[in-house]
């Protein structure tokens, strides 16, 4: 049985060419939904700082992440085993475009592998929660995922920004709009 893996990105802003991963998180689901596994690191930030408009948004400072934060290298070769390891055959995100290039960029920035061919030679698809959501909705714009949690489940998310309880909202999130 092949596997989906949900995962999120919280960054030091959204300009692809500059920003960086400051956590990343992903779980692992079965096809029907269930959790299987899950992970969430931070990561050390390597010549640069947490800007305080970013921790303002996910709670990230740089303080927290290099005394807690973990090596970006260590951690992309950890999410690539996670692929393996639990055969997945397709990757969802909420905003699909960006996660994956972000990952895309640290991996070449770290010399650590290139995630497009890696995940081109294993048949994995990319799935955005996001758009997914757009087309369920009947709307023009991208609904942010607190707005398309609220939509399918009629209630609030809790929202913390950060990149497990993200990532798990999209797979809720996900799923729902599967079943429908």
């Amino acid at each position: 049985m092949r596997n989906f893996l949900f995962f999120d990105t919280e960054t030091t802003g959204i300009d692809l060419g500059s920003s960086r991963i400051v956590e990343l998180a992903w779980l692992v689901c079965s096809p029907d939904g269930k959790e299987i596994k899950s992970k969430n690191y931070l990561i050390k930030p390597n010549g640069f700082k947490i800007p305080k408009e970013s921790t303002k948004i996910h709670g990230i400072s740089t303080k927290e992440a290099l005394k807690n934060g973990k090596n970006l290298k260590d951690v992309l070769v950890t999410f690539k085993h996670y692929v393996k390891k639990y055969n997945i055959s397709r990757i969802v995100s909420h905003n699909i475009e960006f996660d994956i290039n972000m990952i895309m960029n640290e991996c070449k920035r770290t010399e650590c592998y290139d995630f497009k061919e890696f995940i081109n030679s294993r048949k994995i698809k990319l799935d955005c929660s996001m758009l997914k959501g757009q087309k369920f909705m009947k709307v023009d714009k991208y609904p942010k995922l607190e707005e398309l949690y609220k939509h399918l489940f009629k209630k609030e998310l809790n929202q913390d920004h950060r990149a497990l309880s993200d990532t798990k909202a999209c797979a809720k999130c996900y799923f729902k709009i599967k079943k429908k």
